[in-house]
């Protein structure tokens, strides 16, 4: 399941109808696989070509990186697992009602579990996990299956209907058909710790439709509830499938492929499944958006089905949360979270996008901490927005729906990514204008607190035992306004491997920004779905130096106005335009260095930046039209600093020195007390 299928597969979905979906799977000949790989579309109807549009005629093969794929096209509606309407009559896996309906205690993967704000509905219970960030025990099911309304709370109305999962109770809804108030007492599990928001179809991507719950330490043992009720393969707590090995699923196929659900039972030996699809990109709906319903469109997704492919329904409604389990050389893992399903294919979410969205890992059967609902605590922000978590005073808060209420959150922090391998080293530096206290969630199961002092330091070293996991260490000050400076800076045989920064405009009064040889790849700041996202307006200093990765400054809202140096030199920028986003404070621009070629044709906000003292742009792939586009408008533009002033534009190879008006520009900046350097 190489990257170029994945974006071959996303760049088809996106450009067919939306009901359309697309993988990459086994070719279907006469109701049987064959060894052939195909690129397969997904559609509600098959139609006669002479009945179709000309904008719904789908290829009969597509290449990708010079490889030839046939085109496949399968039948297929997926919808939610969960519905109230289910009927055992509807499929043949069980005689009589299955054993997962029933109430167990010491709790097991693959049985029924409901939720007080759901109570017409029922799903499954997953399996049990390792909640990194608590290092406790926890439930994973589908959030459609314990949750009111699974949207990012930026696409609700925020003047109607009010839903959240505050204090909403899990239990067996078995033995617990009304609901009543003495039956939720005795037989609830726990409660919603978290779970995966979704975007509406044609806001954004989906990738896992999960949750987790909160279980007591009387229902659980640390025997027997890693098992899934009637998978007798299961002898011993599952690990979870790494990325390569669910990539390589239809290269490799496992030997069997299990799955235990509150509907349909145990599936294994001739009631086994087959994994026929990777990398699946399609619309499941509808979800309940308060009142109405909507579809989401889900990314990189698992197609199952059963052995014999002529048999229905591989997965019915109340399935849904279950766990998708393949024997790969020989040891049973979970590879997925089943969400969705039609009449011949159930979906699952890839178990590797589920560990990473909600900040799990396996659980190996020894004894964990547990969460107490009531130590659940809240805090809440103003309007709709998109952002899964929130930082506050340096904890993790998960979106959790809408609310009148209102807990005040007054820092709300910073977040940095890193990627790690095995004891990779990992170090940042924090100044404020006076003492200030820090918390740290390093992201994996690791705290440090700090108090007392203007700077820090913090180092942390990751023991695990894989390469490249992101870890999302989230930092938070009893004070933002306190903090003056962030640095992370790593060394030309020490790269700082940080991928990602976010929550910069929490710190009130930041005044500098640095960081050095690190593996940033992008700096954003933007305004999406009408949030903003500046910089804070009392930065001075902008430095983003030695960082061969980083390709993209898209500065999509505008700098500070306090910006007096934007140092970027020294890194593998493409692309340089600030377009009118320039502040006139700007005195030092740097973009030596770097592999800015025809996108500098930009530079009209030259003229803007009336305080320059110095503009270092050499080492680049400028060509002679774009030197002489630069030393002409900053030639005609007045600039209010005191000469000397710097101007340096020689290129990389080719050189390329300005010609005609580019000369004539060159000598005025001169004689305006420029130092200019084009050879």
């Amino acid at each position: 399941m190489i990257k170029k299928i994945k974006e071959e597969i996303k760049n088809l979905f996106e450009n067919t109808p939306k009901e359309i979906g697309v993988m990459y799977g086994k070719k279907i000949t006469n109701n049987e696989f064959t060894d052939e790989k195909s690129i397969v579309f997904l559609v509600p109807k098959k139609k006669p070509i002479s009945e179709l549009n000309e904008n719904e005629i789908l290829p009969k093969e597509v290449v990708i990186d010079g490889l030839v794929y046939k085109t496949d096209v399968i039948e297929c509606s997926p919808k939610p697992l969960c519905d109230p309407q289910y009927s055992n009559s509807c499929y043949d896996w069980q005689v009589a009602q299955p054993p997962n309906m029933d109430t167990y205690r010491p709790l097991l993967g693959g049985i029924e579990i409901s939720s007080v704000n759901k109570a017409c509905e029922a799903g499954t219970l997953g399996f049990i996990a390792v909640d990194i960030e608590s290092d406790a025990l926890v439930g994973v099911t589908n959030n459609h299956v314990v949750v009111t309304d699974p949207f990012y709370t930026l696409y609700r109305n925020l003047t109607t209907l009010v839903y959240n999962e505050i204090g909403n109770k899990i239990l067996q809804s078995a033995n617990c058909p009304p609901f009543s108030p003495p039956c939720i007492e005795n037989w609830t599990l726990g409660g919603v710790v978290r779970y995966v928001p979704l975007y509406p179809f044609g806001y954004g991507t989906n990738y896992v439709d999960g949750a987790l719950i909160s279980v007591h330490d009387s229902t659980i043992s640390n025997e027997t509830s890693w098992q899934q009720l009637g998978l007798d393969g299961v002898t011993s707590p599952p690990e979870f499938a790494t990325t390569a090995e669910i990539d390589d699923l239809l290269n490799n196929p496992p030997s069997e492929v299990w799955s235990a659900g509150r509907t349909t039972g145990a599936k294994q030996g001739i009631c086994g499944l087959s994994i026929y699809g990777l990398g699946a990109s399609l619309n499941v709906g509808p979800y309940g958006l308060q009142t109405a319903a909507t579809g989401a469109n889900f990314e990189d997704l698992i197609a199952f089905t059963r052995i014999d492919l002529t048999c229905p329904n591989p997965i019915y409604p109340g399935d849904s949360g279950s766990a998708l389990i393949a024997v790969i050389n020989g040891v049973p893992k979970i590879i997925g979270l089943v969400f969705a399903g039609s009449e011949y294919t159930g979906w699952a979410c890839r178990i590797d996008r589920v560990a990473e969205e909600l900040s799990i890992k396996a659980w190996d059967g020894t004894p964990k901490r547990y969460i107490a609902p009531d130590s659940i605590k809240f805090v809440t922000v103003s309007g709709g927005n998109t952002d899964k978590t929130l930082l506050c005073s340096g904890e993790t808060y998960w979106q959790m729906g809408l609310t009148r209420d209102r807990w005040s959150c007054q820092c709300q922090g910073l977040r940095l990514v890193f990627t790690a391998e095995t004891n990779t080293t990992v170090e940042f530096e924090v100044d404020g204008f006076s003492d200030f206290d820090m918390s740290i969630n390093w992201g994996d199961g690791n705290t440090t607190t700090y108090n007392g002092n203007n700077t820090y330091t913090p180092t942390h070293v990751y023991t695990n035992n894989a390469s490249n996991l992101r870890y999302v260490v989230n930092v938070g000050f009893n004070d933002c306004s306190l903090i003056q400076s962030l640095k992370v800076q790593g060394s030309p045989i020490k790269i700082v491997p940080l991928v990602e920064i976010s929550g910069l405009e929490n710190l009130t009064m930041l005044e500098n920004i640095i960081v050095d040889y690190t593996s940033l790849q992008d700096f954003q700041i933007t305004y999406l779905y009408g949030i903003e996202f500046p910089l804070p307006n009392t930065l001075k200093n902008l430095i983003i130096t030695n960082n061969i990765d980083f390709y993209t400054f898209t500065p999509f809202y505008p700098l500070p106005t306090s910006l007096i140096n934007l140092i970027l030199n020294n890194n593998s920028l493409s692309s340089f335009n600030l377009n009118a986003n320039v502040p006139v404070s700007l005195s030092i621009i740097d973009i030596s260095n770097n592999r800015i070629n025809n996108s500098f044709i930009f530079l009209t906000w030259l003229v803007n930046a009336v305080n320059l003292n110095s503009f270092y742009a050499q080492n680049n792939l400028l060509s002679v039209n774009e030197v002489n586009l630069a030393l002409t408008r900053m030639a005609s533009a007045t600039y209010t600093s005191i000469p000397p002033r710097n101007l340096f534009l020689n290129s990389q190879t080719p050189l390329a020195p300005p010609s005609g008006a580019g000369i004539t520009a060159k000598i005025t900046l001169i004689s305006n007390g420029w130092i200019v350097n084009t050879d």
